[in-house]
């Protein structure tokens, strides 16, 4: 039997239970919402995890299984003619990740992003997931159906949405929104791909930080104000070890910069300027371009800006963003808002 999810303007449709898989009694209790073989990466010479909690400033080390993890989490009920079914998502992220372990272990030993297309879409559907599944966008699912309703007409009783009261959802319709939102986009796994990518590296003293919300956006530009898809100046990073980090721009992003740097004396480039020449011309070569301490601090400062409330390094060193989060206190708060449509 085929049931159907509705989020947004797209239909989430699964079979009953091929890809919703009912759950038996081996299912995963404790599910990662940052799979292990990233995690692994962040490791210190005790195959511990530094991690950093911004809202109390508190840290603590952890182990790759213990660390961006939730039991449970991606298993929900659905009432299928009035009978509870116990359904999970947890053996079809795991599937994805198996795919695209040995491309990211492969880009991180030899230094350099060279996959083929095959490789690439693979990649692209995780990052789709990745970006997708973690609490950080679990949280945000009222806030989205708030979005929608305010753009929506409501009086329109075919709206899905005008029966919907976001602030009366309880757990189990929070999971299987979010799940339907993740596994009936995946037009965004496309929108990856077309994404020009590029990797950057750092040194072993200064490494980039992970989070719990490790896809993220971000913008160099003074005048934009949101990021996203198709938005002019937005960077999609992913720190995939402590030394190495998957950047990808849309291409009129990229023009945008190769425009504007063509426009300035040669002679009076600023640092930003200069890193921003390095990254494009890796974007030909396959090669990572090793950024300098000042925009390794600026990608750090826009992972601390994005996580939801934890930050994960190699290192036990999060003076960065300590003193960040002393400045920009309203970054602590897991639930501030955050998300536009």
């Amino acid at each position: 039997m085929k049931r159907r999810l509705l989020f947004g303007k797209r239909l989430f449709c699964y079979n009953e239970p091929k890809e919703a898989e009912v759950m038996s009694n081996n299912a995963t209790i404790r599910q990662h919402y940052i799979p292990q073989f990233i995690l692994r990466n962040f490791v210190d010479v005790e195959g511990k995890i530094s991690v950093f909690d911004k809202s109390t400033g508190k840290r603590f080390k952890c182990t790759p299984y213990n660390s961006a993890c939730e039991n449970h989490f991606y298993d929900f009920s659905l009432n299928i003619e009035n009978e509870e079914h116990s359904t999970t998502f947890e053996q079809a992220f795991s599937a994805v990740e198996n795919l695209v372990a040995p491309i990211f272990a492969r880009i991180v030993e030899n230094n350099e992003l060279k996959i083929n297309t095959v490789e690439k879409q693979r990649v692209s559907e995780f990052l789709w997931l990745q970006f997708a599944r973690t609490k950080c966008m679990r949280g945000h699912v009222r806030e989205i159906l708030h979005e929608i309703q305010a753009k929506t007409n409501m009086n329109d009783a075919l709206n899905p949405y005008s029966r919907m009261d976001p602030d009366n959802l309880d757990e189990n319709d929070i999971k299987i929104i979010h799940s339907g939102f993740i596994l009936g986009s995946q037009s965004f796994a496309n929108s990856f791909y077309n994404l020009r990518w590029g990797l950057v590296s750092t040194v072993k003293n200064r490494p980039f930080f992970l989070s719990d919300h490790p896809v993220f956006m971000m913008t160099r530009l003074k005048n934009i104000y949101h990021v996203g898809f198709e938005k002019l100046g937005t960077e999609f990073c992913f720190p995939i070890a402590p030394t190495l980090m998957l950047k990808m721009m849309e291409v009129n992003t990229v023009n945008y910069f190769k425009f504007e740097l063509r426009n300035l004396n040669k002679t009076k480039y600023f640092g930003e300027e200069v890193e921003m020449i390095k990254f494009l011309q890796c974007l030909n070569d396959e090669k990572a371009f090793l950024c300098s301490d000042k925009e390794c601090e600026f990608i750090n400062k826009a992972q601390v800006v994005n996580s939801e409330k934890f930050l994960y390094s190699c290192k036990n060193d999060f003076f960065l963003a300590e003193t960040f989060l002393k400045q920009c206190s309203e970054y602590k708060n897991p639930l501030r808002v955050t998300m536009r449509l």
